[in-house]
């Protein structure tokens, strides 16, 4: 009888690893696809420091940050619940998880927001980081509910 419920305890962890890494390639790849796209690079000639400074908006929220908050935060969740999961399945404690889940998705957004210097459709904002972090965040609460 032990063999069998090591057997399904066995299983149930497999299966909550690969639900978790399936959250975090569908989180990464609907990000990317929402957040790069269309994909049309900086003309090479106008490449100054002068200019991708002046791309950045470090103001806290403009006027079209109002409405891309919400839709950033939902965007995030998916990734925080992944990686919370991943973090669960591998018995990592709480502050451990939070930490990695802060760690990842502000790295991501960062990577996000970089890239998007160098997209001529794109705008990187300061709104965003903290937006897409909060989003994370919240997916790991929601997973850890």
């Amino acid at each position: 009888m032990s063999n069998d419920s090591n057997w399904q305890s066995t299983d149930s962890h497999y299966l909550l690893t690969a639900i978790a890494l399936f959250m975090i390639v569908i989180g990464v790849a609907l990000i990317a696809i929402t957040t790069l796209l269309p994909f049309s690079l900086v003309n090479g000639d106008v490449f100054t420091w002068q200019y991708l400074l002046a791309r950045l908006d470090l103001s806290l929220l403009s006027d079209d940050s109002w409405t891309d908050v919400p839709r950033n935060i939902l965007l995030f969740i998916p990734l925080g619940m992944g990686i919370s999961a991943l973090m669960f399945s591998l018995g990592k404690s709480e502050q451990q998880t939070i930490i990695v889940v802060l760690l990842l998705g502000a790295g991501m957004t960062i990577l996000v927001e970089t890239i998007q210097v160098f997209l001529t459709a794109r705008s990187p904002e300061l709104s965003d980081i903290i937006a897409n972090t909060v989003g994370v965040l919240l997916g790991h609460f929601i997973i850890r509910r």
